[in-house]
């Protein structure tokens, strides 16, 4: 299954969560650091977060971002 939410400029950076063989999100950050799209694949739980997460316009700490056991919602500073 693969889902987007939010848009991203060119330029945003792109930060990845997961391996391409199995579930993975692609997520892009604004220059603050506050979540611009989320791209997910078999990940539906960070679709569901990453939407609240854009609506909200929370900065996320990308250190804790690329692991993809945290949730998107305890990714938020």
């Amino acid at each position: 299954m693969l889902q987007y939410a939010g848009h991203h400029p060119a330029g945003d950076r792109l930060v990845y969560r997961g391996e391409p063989e199995g579930k993975w999100s692609a997520v892009w950050l604004a220059g603050d650091g506050t979540l611009a799209a989320v791209l997910a694949v078999d990940r539906p739980r960070d679709l569901v977060q990453g939407r609240r997460i854009i609506g909200a316009g929370s900065r996320l700490d990308a250190e804790r971002l690329v692991d993809p056991q945290v949730p998107l919602r305890d990714c938020v500073v």
